[in-house]
């Protein structure tokens, strides 16, 4: 599970996924869902649920909140994602080509980013 320290109070927040570039979504202790700015906290770390949990880093409602917000957000989109493609697919097909062609676009500079931070790791 991926934690990170708050500098001033020394608690743990389970790390969602950036939200922005200085921003990120996170699960505080008291179990809320909150975009925060990454200078608050010190490096994003990968850490055994079970130890996070027994060290008494985080809690168990901390725990639940993480999964419940994984679960729901998975069927959101994926129906959301479901109606998108069907309204897609009755589009012609040069208007396909053309959202392909910008979408590559569109997603490079990212794939380029999580490229280059996994050779970094």
């Amino acid at each position: 599970m991926q934690v990170c320290k708050n500098n001033r109070s020394g608690q743990y927040f389970i790390y969602i996924h950036k939200t922005g570039r200085e921003e990120t979504l996170l699960i505080t202790p008291e179990t809320k869902l909150k975009s925060l700015d990454l200078n608050l906290f010190q490096e994003v770390e990968e850490k055994d649920e079970d130890y996070l949990q027994s060290s008494e880093l985080i809690t168990v409602e901390q725990i639940q909140r993480y999964y419940d917000y994984r679960q729901n957000r998975t069927d959101e989109e994926d129906d959301k994602n479901e109606e998108f493609i069907e309204e897609l697919l009755k589009r012609p097909s040069h208007e396909l080509e053309a959202f392909i062609e910008k979408l590559k676009r569109r997603i490079e500079p990212e794939r380029k980013e999580a490229k280059d931070e996994l050779n970094h790791e």
